[in-house]
């Protein structure tokens, strides 16, 4: 057996370049057909927004407090209470 580097297949690395360069033309095609104007675009924004009716009334429903928080019910474990293990005292041993 020949020990060496292993040379890439070319067909398929001549596939990945041929699908990048489609790839490509299709995105430049998209944005040359569409009609950006980023600078329309906010001036529309912000004419939306000075316009709506939320924000002409931005606040006014705030004039009330939702009421009184109730008090937290403590949290009890079901069925009976867990006690804790009794653990006799331990007694020094003598013969150490």
């Amino acid at each position: 057996m020949k020990k060496g580097r292993v040379q890439p297949s070319t067909s398929s690395s001549g596939g990945v370049i041929v699908i990048s360069i489609v790839a490509i033309l299709i995105y430049r095609s998209y944005f040359q057909r569409s009609a950006l104007n980023s600078a329309q675009d906010i001036r529309d924004v912000r004419k939306n927004i000075n316009d709506s009716d939320a924000a002409k009334n931005a606040g006014a429903n705030n004039s009330t407090s939702p009421g009184p928080v109730p008090e937290p019910k403590p949290i009890e474990p079901p069925g009976k209470p867990i006690k804790p293990p009794v653990v006799p005292p331990v007694e020094p041993n003598p013969t150490i």
